[in-house]
């Protein structure tokens, strides 16, 4: 039995109150997946890597139908929804925030740590069967 390279799939959490009830879930993505975003030169660009990274979401149209999910499904949607979409995968595949100084051996960290943008969601991950990206 394999071990799968790209296990981890977040639940975004938005602090948008206006954003209450918006369920999207994402893989981290590949380091591949990482670079094509990074380096894409359009707003189109980084959206159609994002739709390679996405697992589930619960938008709807105007009829409440489900919308795909698909580069022309976010270009529909109002740029401060897919915005925070996007925020919030690129914060939920970056480390914590490393300490302010560095600490000497004995010593106890006093402040906490920020909390994550994201929660991890080992019962979807647990469900889901990954397959490769095509190239």
């Amino acid at each position: 039995m394999g071990f799968n390279a790209n296990p981890t799939i977040y639940r975004l959490d938005f602090e948008n109150p206006a954003l209450d009830g918006l369920i999207v879930r994402v893989r981290r993505g590949s380091v591949q997946i990482r670079s094509d975003y990074d380096a894409a030169e359009t707003w189109r660009d980084q959206l159609e890597v994002f739709t390679r990274v996405l697992v589930e979401w619960n938008l709807v149209d105007d009829e409440n139908s489900p919308l795909p999910l698909t580069v022309d499904s976010l270009l529909a949607t109002e740029d401060q929804v897919v915005t925070a979409m996007l925020d919030g995968w690129v914060q939920a595949g970056r480390p914590s925030v490393p300490l302010e100084q560095p600490s000497t051996p004995g010593e106890i960290e006093s402040a906490s740590p920020l909390p994550p943008a994201t929660t991890r969601d080992p019962e979807m991950e647990a469900s889901m069967t990954m397959t490769p990206l095509a190239s």
